[in-house]
């Protein structure tokens, strides 16, 4: 069953962010699974970038490229996408 989870993640800079985001698609350009458009919480060039995503996956885990930059945070944040960060994260 596809389930919506929730994450933030935190890249010391944009190419970073860039090399993770293109891991979501495949040769094709098609993407390997649904996931919200990036939430860009801070954006400053000269300093790290905090991305909140939301995926629709059947398995709880970060994807591939992902999981070294899950930041974890203990309140529900400066965005939700409609559910608990808390209750849903990876």
């Amino acid at each position: 069953m596809v389930k919506q989870f929730i994450e933030k993640y935190e890249f010391s800079n944009i190419e970073l962010f860039n090399i993770a985001y293109n891991l979501l698609f495949n040769e094709d350009g098609e993407p390997n699974f649904y996931f919200s458009k990036p939430v860009f919480v801070n954006i400053n060039l000269d300093q790290k970038i905090n991305v909140d995503m939301s995926w629709w996956m059947e398995v709880k885990e970060h994807p591939n490229g992902w999981a070294d930059y899950a930041i974890n945070i203990d309140t529900e944040g400066l965005h939700s996408f409609g559910i608990s960060y808390l209750e849903n994260k990876i």
